[in-house]
């Protein structure tokens, strides 16, 4: 009878909050089927507090160096060879964008890329960013013995981008944490306060994510809805937020827009839970992790007609082309027909039936094996 299979997981980024790869390397590790596994996770001090409910089931190495990129890319590179050879790693997963060992061993590569964002909307990062994601994903691409990635749009894209094959590449599709809201009141015992009715956006305030044709077409709104409905915005503020605070301002929109910074789960619930609709229509995403959170807490959904998130999102969600008028027409039209809102409602609590983090693991979990032969 075969052993365990001895993976390593890289858990370090330079964020301690469980968001991004975060959620994505947290959940991945919280659900695999452990008895199959022999687990490693590597990661910061600084992520202690996110990675410590796993301890009880893994192994934890936490590394207190410089959180910085150049510094975390020369431990990858350098410090983890001598670790994946001293306890005879078999698996090494790395779940984002970041550089391979410099030597491998015996050890097997699984390289998660979520999307081809540096190649398909490069204004998302610097000029210095875009250079050194391009290189480190291609080399991943290139040099992993399998790729997993979160849909068959950001399958077509790293095929397209980084020329490898088909086979090379396995889909496997997030899961959806439900987030779970603690409170039953308006947020203020929790820190936050909301309107009374209100649209919601989750995600960075930044160019690729659309939120100035968001905030445009909820300005081109009739006066009698936006007295009634406000827009609030949930997130770090990224490279569009001069330009939205400058569209807020030149409509006279200091009382009817609402603009958050990052909240945790259970303030992250209880705004989603109340809100009439949620709208994120980004120009380009891997996977477009808001779209069922939001679902799994009953929220209509309205999307754009784009890469990953027609594919996600199916028939649970109202589709939007890129533009100010039709984001305009579509939330016009959901917010003016509750009834369509209660089926979108609906139709979003079966879909998000698909997308569990259990399934998610067992089939990160199969790669791993497969990689080995081991049946």
């Amino acid at each position: 009878m075969m052993g365990k299979v001895r993976v390593c997981i890289n858990g370090m980024t330079e964020n301690e909050q469980v968001r991004g790869p975060v959620r994505y390397i947290y959940e991945i590790v919280n659900n695999m089927p452990h008895g199959e596994l022999d687990l490693y996770l590597i990661a910061g001090s600084w992520q202690k507090q996110v990675y410590g409910p796993l301890e009880k089931r893994i192994k934890v190495f936490y590394y207190d160096i410089n959180r910085s990129k150049v510094f975390r890319a020369i431990f990858f590179i350098i410090f983890v060879p001598w670790f994946l050879r001293k306890n005879k790693i078999e698996v090494y997963h790395i779940p984002d964008t970041n550089p391979l060992p410099l030597f491998r061993n015996n050890t097997r590569i699984v390289s998660t890329i979520h999307d081809c964002a540096e190649f398909v909307v490069p204004i998302r990062f610097s000029a210095i960013q875009s250079f050194y994601r391009r290189l480190i994903s291609h080399i991943q691409a290139k040099y992993s013995d399998l790729i997993i990635t979160v849909s068959n749009s950001s399958k077509s894209d790293i095929i397209k981008y980084h020329s490898i094959e088909n086979e090379k590449i396995k889909v496997v599709y997030n899961g959806v944490s439900v987030i779970r809201e603690r409170d039953s009141g308006d947020g203020s015992d929790i820190g936050i306060s909301k309107p009374n009715k209100y649209i919601l956006y989750v995600g960075v305030i930044e160019k690729v994510k659309n939120v100035e044709l968001l905030v445009k077409a909820y300005a081109k709104l009739p006066n009698n809805v936006k007295s009634d409905v406000s827009l609030v915005l949930v997130g770090r503020k990224g490279n569009a937020y001069k330009d939205v605070q400058a569209i807020v301002d030149s409509e006279g929109l200091q009382s009817d827009v609402i603009i958050y910074g990052y909240l945790n789960d259970n303030q992250l619930a209880n705004m989603y839970k109340d809100a009439l609709l949620f709208v994120y229509v980004s120009e380009y995403e891997g996977f477009g992790l808001p779209i069922l959170e939001s679902m799994a807490l009953g929220v209509p959904v309205l999307t754009s007609n784009k890469s990953s998130m027609k594919e996600i999102a199916g028939n649970a969600a109202i589709l939007a082309e890129t533009n100010v008028d039709d984001i305009k027409n579509k939330m016009q039209l959901l917010l003016g027909n509750e009834k369509m809102r209660e089926e979108y409602k609906n139709r979003g609590f079966k879909l998000i039936d698909k997308f569990e983090w259990k399934k998610a693991s067992k089939e990160t979990c199969d790669i791993y094996k497969q990689l080995l032969a081991i049946n």
